[in-house]
């Protein structure tokens, strides 16, 4: 593997320890993980991810602004007055996400070593996570995070991918996070974008989706038709 490594604790949902996770920008910073845990390799996905929600055969999907894209490498930070952090930046994924500054790291730097887009940084009294429809995007725009076209998705995209979930965990009402990324082999694959599977949750809380009570009414309804039909046959 390579740092960064996002850390992650083991529950997955419904306690406030679930959402506490860290960027460790290199070996030193592991001293200061608390065990046990998951750690996965970071991929830089231009600040942004889907979340999605699944509600038998309908998709919904929604952009959230994300992470920053960071550099490729192990490297140490000094963003506390001279106290060195030891390369380890814990973060709550139910409040604003770090900016590029709390890693120690600048634009110009960022496009040089790693060649990426470097998304917009909010200011802190702006890095709120906002949840945009998938087709708000503002042509006028265009530098912004989430209208960047290497990095967006549609619906369609996303569907084949809730149905092998739907059918390797053999559930019919769930969620997960997409993270669009490029493939690591530019030179084969160019800029094709890889999409990342994660945290997929069996009951998530739909608080995006429009008029969710009506349709999961609707949905329950048409589940229970159909199990007394098929009961009758």
């Amino acid at each position: 593997f390579t740092f960064p490594l996002i850390v992650k604790p083991l529950p997955a949902a419904g306690t406030v320890e679930s959402h506490k996770m860290g960027i460790a920008l290199n070996r030193f910073a592991l001293n200061k993980v608390k065990t046990p845990c998951i750690l996965q390799e970071y991929s830089n996905h231009d600040g942004k991810l889907f979340k999605v929600y699944v509600l038998g055969d309908d998709v919904f999907v929604f952009k959230r602004l994300s992470l920053p894209n960071l550099p490729v490498g192990e490297r140490c930070i000094d963003v506390s007055g001279g106290s060195d952090s030891g390369g380890y930046v814990e973060f709550d994924s139910q409040k604003p996400y770090p900016s590029l500054a709390d890693f120690g790291v600048e634009n110009t730097i960022l496009s040089k070593r790693n060649g990426l887009p470097v998304p917009h940084q909010d200011n802190d009294n702006n890095r709120k996570k906002r949840i945009i429809p998938i087709d708000s995007c503002s042509s006028s725009s265009p530098d912004h995070p989430l209208c960047n076209k290497m990095f967006r998705v549609t619906p369609d995209e996303i569907r084949p991918i809730a149905t092998v979930i739907r059918e390797a965990f053999g559930l019919s009402m769930f969620g997960f996070d997409v993270l669009v990324t490029r493939k690591k082999d530019q030179h084969k694959h160019g800029n094709l974008k890889e999409m990342l599977v994660v945290d997929v949750n069996y009951f998530p809380s739909y608080k995006e989706v429009h008029n969710f009570p009506f349709l999961l009414a609707q949905y329950l309804t048409k589940c229970a038709l159909s199990s007394r039909t098929s009961g009758l046959q």
